[in-house]
């Protein structure tokens, strides 16, 4: 178990590497969003997330930690943990992870999926990351959305990202091979539902 929470450990320093995003002004107040049973609404980016079935919630200790890393990050940042969702697997490996994330872009104007790409173009900082699958649009829950797959140290990342209203909105998908992060993509595009 020390063993699969180190992996853990190294996977969320990673996030670290590919959400920093720069405060340009506050925060609007429903940002957050809400939890009501095994559903989370937000308001603000227009979507819902069922908790899928043998998903838990990550301890809030998981989050703070990786809200900590983010804004150590950028320390300007208002960087957002909205959902951080966690799929225990047997044996030493860390948890297959889909995490949701919130930030003020300090790209520009661009909105959507153009605001994503954006974002992915301008993040390129991290030389630790392996491009498997390069930047492009795809379809999320009937939105359109830029998409990267990259891979570091063994742990294999989808990303989704785009803009509204000058905030990133960003799903992450990760695991510890490529196949158990497409499985943990298609709960992710099972659960996510927008109005």
């Amino acid at each position: 178990m020390l063993g699969a929470m180190h992996k853990l450990s190294i996977l969320l320093v990673l996030l670290a590497t590919v959400l920093p995003v720069r405060l340009q002004r506050g925060s609007p107040a429903s940002l957050d969003g809400h939890e009501s049973g095994a559903l989370y609404a937000n308001d603000f980016f227009e979507f819902r997330f069922k908790l899928p079935a043998g998903w838990v919630e990550a301890p809030a200790q998981m989050k703070e930690g990786v809200l900590k890393s983010l804004n150590a990050s950028a320390p300007k940042a208002d960087n957002h943990v909205l959902l951080m969702l966690l799929h225990p697997v047997r044996g030493e490996s860390p948890p297959d992870v889909i995490a949701v994330f919130a930030a003020r872009s300090s790209i520009g104007s661009t909105d959507g999926a153009a605001g994503g790409v954006a974002y992915f173009r301008s993040n390129r900082a991290s030389e630790r990351l392996t491009v498997i699958a390069p930047v492009r649009i795809v379809h999320l829950a009937g939105q359109r959305f830029a998409r990267q797959d990259v891979q570091s140290k063994g742990q294999f990342l989808a990303l989704f990202a785009s803009v509204k209203a000058g905030y990133l909105l960003s799903f992450q998908a990760f695991a510890a091979t490529k196949d158990r992060m497409d499985g943990a993509v298609r709960v992710l595009a099972a659960s996510v539902q927008f109005k």
